[in-house]
């Protein structure tokens, strides 16, 4: 309860919001009157796909994750969809795994492996996951005591109020897993 996942398909009531068949593009569409028009299409450029997308109604905001985070924000004008603007953007390393929403935040759950060509000391890009471009803390990396592990789990979280900023970033260094949110 309060943990809201992603979708490909969302619904303000009046609206559709659906991803197409494209993969970077959400269609927009009028339900009212009984008949299906679409008003608007987003394209989401610079991204190979757009994975899932949410719609914060409180904030006026559809938000599609794909390699990273998109706010797209509308008017508030009667319900005006047809001119959608960008909001903010945030990226993190690594392939994208899954992402929740709760409190007013957007949790984004990606796996980021190591692998040893290229690895070098002087260069701890080669080695340290990356969020909006700048490596992670040395106080936000986790290391369990494991005797192997090759991958990052990275959790960013990113205020809905502030879509162009992280909050905070975490990465765990280990071999996999599940996640829960609650």
């Amino acid at each position: 309860e309060g943990v809201d996942e992603g979708d490909t398909a969302k619904t303000d009531g009046t609206y559709l919001y659906v991803l197409k068949d494209k993969s970077d593009q959400i269609a927009i569409i009028d339900t009212r009157d009984n008949r299906m028009k679409q008003t608007a299409t987003i394209t989401v450029e610079d991204v190979s796909e757009i994975q899932e997308m949410y719609l914060d109604i409180e904030r006026n905001q559809l938000i599609a994750v794909c390699d990273g985070y998109v706010g797209g924000k509308w008017n508030d004008d009667d319900y005006d969809r047809e001119n959608p603007k960008e909001v903010g953007r945030v990226s993190q390393s690594g392939y994208y795994n899954s992402s929740r929403i709760a409190d007013g935040y957007l949790y984004l759950f990606s796996d980021y492996y190591v692998t040893l060509d290229g690895i070098t000391a002087k260069n701890p890009k080669s080695y340290i996951p990356l969020v909006n471009d700048n490596l992670i803390k040395e106080t936000d990396i986790c290391l369990p005591s494991i005797s192997k592990a090759d991958m990052y789990s990275i959790i960013t979280s990113v205020s809905l109020e502030n879509p162009n900023e992280t909050a905070h970033s975490k990465a765990l260094l280990a071999d996999g897993g599940n996640l829960y949110v609650s």
